[in-house]
């Protein structure tokens, strides 16, 4: 709609608003959310995404990401700025981790949720046999062993 020469102020706010909001909106969902590139271990998830194939218009600033761990009803949310992969730490083991979503932000908000994943961290885990078991001194009394750490 052309604006002209004794338009209101108001008219030319309502027009450009109403173009505006057309051309410019929030982004569509990160894609492809995993857990990844490595597997969960007994404190940490790693995620990765991709960006929106849509961002509306604006540049992606951030990312946030939301999920539920081990059992808790509060949902704790991350910020995640400059990177599309981030890692849940601090975890115990054998913790489920669900309701991993991620959304990107843009100048005009909140883009929309990824669908949610879940992951597990990994259980307690035996250390490793150590290296180089030897004996280095016999008594009558006592054998002395030498070894390396794993």
């Amino acid at each position: 709609r052309r604006i002209g020469t004794g338009s209101t102020h108001a008219e030319c706010e309502r027009v450009c608003f109403t173009y505006c909001s057309s051309m410019l909106r929030r982004s569509t969902t990160p894609l492809l959310l995993r857990v990844g590139p490595t597997a969960p271990t007994g404190s940490t998830v790693p995620l990765q995404w991709s960006p929106p194939e849509d961002t509306g218009g604006g540049r992606v600033s951030h990312y946030v990401v939301r999920y539920t761990a081990d059992g808790s009803r509060e949902q704790r949310v991350e910020t995640v700025f400059g990177a599309e992969s981030y890692a849940i730490c601090g975890l115990p083991s054998d913790a489920d981790v669900t309701g991993i979503t991620v959304a990107a932000i843009t100048p005009f908000g909140e883009g929309e949720q990824s669908r949610a994943i879940a992951a597990r961290t990994s259980g307690p885990t035996l250390p490793s046999a150590p290296l180089g078991v030897s004996v280095s001194a016999v008594t009558v009394n006592s054998v002395s062993l030498e070894w390396s750490a794993p």
